[in-house]
């Protein structure tokens, strides 16, 4: 069974040649497709995660649930915005920078 998969996913994965009629027919099936994301949309996703983003996406969660071990409900995380808001926000711009996130925050509540 093994060597079946092996084989399947080596053919699979090889790298093959093309001829010239398959590349105009790729160029022709390329041409047909349009950018769904404007460039505007890109620099929009570019920019750098603030405040005001991490606050709206708390107020999009459901307000009767705890988001993390701490037992706070996101009600809690809104009502005290003014006071958490900025090192929340450093916080998960440090976490999306480094693309990792420290290990506690993703364990679920098992007693």
């Amino acid at each position: 069974m093994r060597q079946i998969a092996s084989d399947y996913y080596e053919t699979l994965l090889k790298a093959r040649s093309f001829s010239a009629d398959d590349l105009i027919k790729r160029d022709i099936i390329w041409s047909k497709i349009h950018n769904r994301v404007s460039v505007q949309m890109i620099d929009c996703l570019l920019q750098p995660l603030n405040s005001q983003e991490v606050l709206k996406a708390a107020k999009a969660l459901a307000k009767d649930v705890c988001p993390g071990l701490d037992g706070l409900g996101v009600q809690w995380y809104i009502q005290y915005w003014d006071l958490i808001g900025v090192g929340l926000t450093k916080a998960y711009q440090k976490i999306l920078h480094s693309e990792n996130m420290p290990q506690d925050w993703n364990n679920l509540y098992d007693p």
